[in-house]
């Protein structure tokens, strides 16, 4: 095959990217810290602090059993990755104002919104960890954790 050129068939991604969208049913918020604020010893966090909405919309959610030693297999049901599928198209991002260009950092905070299989997620507060992609991507694949060992988010 020659440099270039692709295994898929001219328009494929414009027919397949909106099966891979169809298919996240679950919903996420994800924001970034712009600043912490100030420590109140009172309320046990911060007051005043500001953060960005990045992204709020639908989401596959997948829970990955991930164990950080190797020598220990029932680490990783305390150790979990959840892999998110959201879309690449900035028409589906309902963040208001939505970023134009959306650039992922270590620690933005992924809140699980609804998860309607595994309503046991729904809330809870992950940290993101990767962002992986491929010259074919039809949609952003993230990988946020927390460490259940240290007590959740």
């Amino acid at each position: 095959m020659a440099l270039g050129t692709s295994v898929f068939p001219g328009g494929w991604a414009a027919h397949h990217v909106p099966v891979v969208n169809s298919e996240m049913t679950g919903r996420v918020k994800i924001t970034r810290t712009i600043s912490e604020g100030v420590w109140n010893p009172a309320t046990g966090d911060y007051d005043g602090g500001e953060t960005e909405t990045l992204y709020l919309g639908r989401a596959n959610i997948d829970r990955i059993a991930r164990p950080r030693r190797g020598a220990f297999v029932s680490d990783s049901a305390d150790n979990q990755v959840t892999q998110l599928l959201i879309p690449t198209s900035p028409a589906l991002n309902e963040a208001d104002p939505a970023p134009v260009n959306l650039r992922w950092q270590s620690n933005d905070m992924v809140t699980i919104l609804l998860c309607a299989d595994m309503p046991m997620m729904e809330g809870e507060k992950l940290f993101l960890r990767g962002w992986f992609g491929a010259t074919e991507d039809w949609a952003y694949t993230l990988h946020a954790d927390f460490d259940a060992k240290q007590g959740g988010a």
